[in-house]
Parts: structure tokens; sequence; C-alpha cells
């Protein structure tokens, strides 16, 4: 990364490369909508995690930026992308993926290997989730149905 990422970025890369030494490529996602759980709301968050096949799409922007970090590219998805050609780093993105093996929806799958940081107002980042999808995704709620009542029930014919 060059001198103008904060080192806080840089520890930030480096704590996720520890726990995740596999993913060679990684994407920050600065730009994406909350679906926060139980009230949880957050300003100024950022998801980092690996760059996934099909995690951007004709919906979604592709990164506008990247960065080469020790052995890491590091791709960086915000809303400046609006100002960027994105097919150059379309293909740059698409040659550098991470593939997943029988990975049905990789955006569930991102945000339960990404880890969510919070950028406060003084610049300082703070994790918030190693499991985003703890706090982002609906929570999945048994069904238990109630019991059935015997009664007698006169038909009339």
């Amino acid at each position: 990364m060059n001198n103008q990422v904060s080192s806080q970025v840089k520890s930030v890369v480096d704590e996720y490369a520890k726990r995740h030494p596999k993913y060679k490529s990684l994407i920050f996602i600065t730009d994406f909508e909350y679906n926060w759980r139980n009230g949880y709301k957050r300003n100024n968050v950022i998801l980092l995690g690996p760059s996934l096949y099909c995690l951007p799409s004709k919906y979604r922007l592709y990164p506008s930026q990247l960065q080469y970090y020790k052995d890491k590219l590091i791709f960086i998805q915000s809303s400046s992308g609006f100002l960027y050609e994105q097919s150059n780093i379309l293909k740059t993105y698409n040659k550098n993926k991470t593939n997943i093996d029988k990975c049905n929806d990789n955006i569930a799958f991102f945000l339960k290997e990404a880890s969510a940081y919070r950028i406060k107002d003084n610049g300082t980042i703070t994790k918030i989730s190693e499991r985003p999808d703890t706090i982002l995704l609906k929570r999945r709620v048994e069904f238990h149905a109630p019991p059935i009542r015997n009664r007698n029930i006169k038909s009339n014919q």
C-alpha cells in the first residue's frame, strides 16, 4: 500500500490476513446498504473480506482502486467508483478473485468471512465484528407449530 494509506488501515489488513492467510486478494467495501439487526445502527462502517466472484455485479460497483500490500492484492470499493471506468478494474478483479467451491451465495459467505470496522469521527478504526453476518443478515428463527387440539368435529352430511 502506498504512503497515502493510513497505518491503521495497514494494521487492519495485517490483523485480517493473520486470521485468514488463505485469501490472496481482499476487498474493502465502504459503500453498502445496511440491514442492521436489533436497532444496531452505525455510520462509517467498512467491511474487509475476500474478493469473491460475483460480489460486485452490474447492480454493485466494482472496486475503483487497488493496492498491493505485502503478499495481498487489496481492492477498495466505494461510491467514488462511479467516477471511474469500470472495465479495466473488472478484468483485474476477475483475474484475482477468490474462488470458493460449492458456494451458492457469495454475499452471505463474504459476510461470514469478513470483518466489520467503524471509522470514528477522529479517524480511529475500531473492529465491530469478526462476523458481520451476525449483525447484518436476517436471523433464522425456528418454527415450532402449536399443538393440534383433538376436537370432535361434527360433519354436516
